[in-house]
């Protein structure tokens, strides 16, 4: 049993990684501690606890729609003023490296 925890904790540990993230929240998804039930009730009163459903609400009503940064790039470019803001990215540049620079 402990090396089958252990190896799913190394698993969620090194996806968690990945993921960049700042805020991680355990919901349990039933009190029988059963797998493949779902009380969805109780996960979403937790949910509410923890102010996902706040913060989902307030997203949502402020930033209905995510645009990538490369799609917002390429519709605005013509506003951008290119003498007044020149860009600082060169052409032996990542394009990643160059979106960090020029926004």
């Amino acid at each position: 049993v402990w090396t089958k925890y252990k190896g799913q904790l190394v698993k969620l540990m090194t996806m968690l990684k990945q993921t960049n993230s700042r805020y991680i929240r355990c919901i349990k998804p039933n009190t029988f501690k059963k797998p493949s039930i779902m009380q969805h009730i109780s996960t979403i009163e937790q949910l509410r606890c923890a102010g996902v459903v706040a913060a989902v609400t307030l997203s949502r009503s402020a930033f209905p729609n995510r645009i990538e940064n490369k799609t917002v790039r390429f519709k605005f470019s013509s506003m951008w003023d290119r003498i007044q803001y020149p860009s600082k990215s060169n052409k032996d540049m990542e394009e990643q490296e160059k979106l960090k620079l020029d926004c």
